[in-house]
């Protein structure tokens, strides 16, 4: 048995790299939920996109995301292993417990592949890599077998039943604390359907002219949103992280049109008494000068995420770290041409009898207040109350 006690380190050391993986596989996954400005490490390309893979819905089973299902199992196999490592006793009932799980494991790689390639059009590599050790466990654990594998049905009849219960015991426990401990990570947002359903069907279809705003999402949308916000206000940096959510979530259904509203009376003059986001003026010119690049989402997701330090100075720093040059936005920033249009998204909100940020107009029907996930879900599950 020293053999296979040597080969249960290496399949140790495999479950502990593929439970550093996943582990930050489960970080992503709740950053990206939770529409936190972050990129993966493993994002480099449209089609080599983790957050694309980890925000889908496929990215959930059971109300639990895979990557915590994926860590639960490792993080209980590693233990199993370093046990059988430990003990020639153990090693029959780890074999005999983890080959199963090995060999689900490998189905589960398959067909997340295939979704992955398939349904959701981009690869995840952090993911890749799990399904490369999955493969490598499943080798090792079918080696150490290699004497018996033919007649497992027998070796269960001999195996230490107390000993493989109380392995399956130790994945058990490790499924159930990791889905508590990462679950913790996720900030909800209460949705009440019926009072968003009240809002939004009570109010009739408006149409407007869109112009040359920035849109974000879907080219032929089933759910157009046009959003009125100001960048300075903490309420529409927290519906700048739901929407980062949606806009993940639903890429081929909805449309995101975005229009400057900025509570700052230097620009705004509807904005009566004392001012109220000083910075918003600066920040709206900003994300027009961007736009005028085709980096506005850039821009605004760096200017919703450091909502305090909206000055000329950083504006300009974040434009050159981008790849944008930086004395040509500075430029920018102060010309009539971001003024007139700023004042030209003001003056349609006026038009329309905006006073508050956020406010919404979805497939035409306005709506103040957030808009998250779920109430994508109620509108796509319920259509006919659009129409």
């Amino acid at each position: 048995m020293k053999k296979e006690q040597q080969l249960y380190k290496f399949i140790a050391l495999i479950y502990v790299v593929a439970a550093v993986v996943s582990a930050y596989l489960v970080y992503d996954h709740y950053v990206i939920i939770n529409g936190e400005n972050f990129k993966s490490l493993c994002s480099v390309s449209s089609y080599f996109d983790c957050d694309a893979v980890n925000s889908s819905p496929y990215s959930v089973f059971l109300g639990i995301p895979v990557a915590t299902w994926g860590l639960g199992y490792y993080v209980g196999a590693t233990l199993v292993a370093v046990m059988a490592s430990a003990s020639a006793y153990a090693v029959r009932e780890a074999t005999l417990l983890l080959l199963p799980g090995a060999a689900a494991s490998l189905l589960a790689s398959l067909l997340l592949f295939l979704i992955s390639v398939t349904r959701i059009n981009a690869v995840c590599l952090f993911c890749s890599a799990l399904y490369g050790l999955n493969f490598a466990a499943a080798a090792l654990l079918t080696f150490s077998a290699r004497d018996w594998i033919s007649r497992i049905p027998a070796e269960l009849r001999k195996a230490d039943h107390g000993r493989m219960g109380f392995f399956a015991a130790i994945l058990a426990v490790a499924l159930v604390v990791t889905a508590a401990l990462t679950a913790q990570m996720k900030r909800t947002v209460p949705f009440d359907a019926a009072a968003f359903e009240m809002r939004l069907t009570g109010t009739a279809p408006v149409a407007m002219d869109l112009g040359h705003a920035p849109r974000l999402g879907a080219t032929n949308p089933v759910i157009h949103l046009v959003e009125f916000s100001d960048f300075e206000c903490p309420f529409c940096g927290r519906q700048a992280r739901e929407l980062k959510r949606i806009l993940r979530n639903y890429r081929d259904k909805v449309q995101l049109t975005f229009f400057n509203f900025p509570l700052d009376n230097s620009c705004n003059p509807a904005m009566e008494g004392r001012p109220l986001h000083l910075s918003a003026c600066l920040a709206a010119r900003g994300s027009w000068c961007a736009h005028q690049k085709g980096r506005f989402d850039e821009m605004a997701a760096l200017m919703f995420s450091n909502q305090k330090a909206l000055t000329s100075e950083n504006l300009v720093r974040w434009a050159g770290e981008m790849g944008l040059n930086a004395r040509e936005f500075g430029d920018c920033l102060s010309s009539e041409d971001a003024r007139n249009a700023v004042a030209a998204d003001i003056h349609k909100a006026q038009s329309l009898g905006i006073g508050t940020t956020p406010t919404f107009f979805i497939n035409g029907r306005r709506y103040e207040g957030l808009v998250t996930v779920e109430a994508i879900d109620w509108i796509l599950a319920h259509p006919e109350k659009l129409r």
